[in-house]
């Protein structure tokens, strides 16, 4: 008999007869919706791999990382020490530049949980095989 997924504090905890499976949340305390005193790290951040990040930097210098024309928020991934680790773009479309699993992981579980439409998701998938995954289970999580 198998039992519908059920949210329990910071875990997921999927139940059938055969296998438990715990999926813990990212630490969330590590995203930050970005603000116009950010703008000029998230400019630099985004300037390493340009080609790929085209779309975000456009917005934000377009724009400003604060803007209604963006259709989304953008949200910045911290490590431990405090160093920006990714940059997503939560919206209409929903972009993400991630430089670490971690950052990919907790900014995919942003979007996961973010009360924006979502109608298109965009990563380079530069961490092979675990970028793809993670974002259709994003997209797929939204229905």
């Amino acid at each position: 008999m198998r039992h519908q997924n059920t949210a329990i504090a910071a875990y997921k905890y999927n139940y059938d007869s055969t296998h438990r499976n715990f999926t813990f949340a990212p630490d969330m305390s590590r995203v930050h919706e970005l603000k116009k005193s950010d703008q000029q790290e998230a400019i630099e951040f985004l300037a390493i791999r340009p080609v790929h990040t085209v779309v975000m930097t456009s917005f934000i210098k377009d724009n400003g990382v604060e803007s209604r024309l963006n259709r989304g928020r953008f949200f910045g991934y911290r490590n431990t020490r405090g160093v920006l680790e990714g940059i997503a773009l939560i919206g209409h479309t929903t972009l993400v530049e991630a430089r670490s699993e971690q950052a990919l992981k907790t900014l995919a579980f942003a979007a996961k949980t973010s009360e924006t439409p979502i109608h298109l998701i965009m990563s380079s998938g530069n961490l092979p095989n675990r970028s793809g995954r993670i974002m259709r289970t994003v997209y797929e999580s939204r229905g």
